[in-house]
């Protein structure tokens, strides 16, 4: 039986890292950033400001589309 290549598989793998460490890398590429920029919509000569950006992955996606992006987090 073949073992395919999932996109999980990229994240994790008992050798490379813990599990946990594993979810959030997975979250904060798949979910995260991409669930902001869908539920924001189109933002095409619009300001955006994001509080709690934390690492900013989706303000910086948003900054290509936007006129002035701003994130701030504590």
């Amino acid at each position: 039986m073949s073992k395919e290549n999932t996109v999980w598989d990229n994240y994790w793998t008992p050798k490379k890292k813990s599990l946990g460490k594993a979810i959030i890398d997975f979250m904060r590429e798949y979910y995260f950033k991409w669930v902001v920029v869908y539920l924001v919509g189109d933002v095409k000569d619009k300001t955006v400001f994001e509080a709690g950006c934390g690492t900013s992955e989706s303000l910086i996606l948003l900054a290509k589309k936007a006129k002035k992006t701003y994130g701030l987090d504590l």
